[in-house]
């Protein structure tokens, strides 16, 4: 997530962008993905590759996505003995 984050860290939208959660962009924001979980995530060989389902993306200020540790942390076993 941080190097995704550092690969959009100087996009700066258009003027007259409508955020989904309202608000205006300012410097030392940046596009985040705000529903960034296990059911967005695309996976390869246990790799996380990406995510998909943008339609919850907004800005936030930069070092802010400690929610994301909990949103991916592991609750249930992937497989069962």
């Amino acid at each position: 997530m941080r190097a995704c984050h550092e690969a959009v860290a100087d996009f700066v939208p258009p003027p007259g962008v409508v955020w989904r959660g309202g608000g205006t962009w300012s410097p030392g924001l940046i596009t985040v993905h705000n529903d960034a979980t296990t059911h967005n995530a695309a996976w390869r060989q246990r790799k996380l590759t990406g995510f998909y389902d943008w339609d919850f993306a907004g800005r936030r200020a930069q070092g802010t996505g400690r929610l994301l540790l909990l949103s991916l942390a592991p609750v249930s076993a992937p497989r069962l003995a």
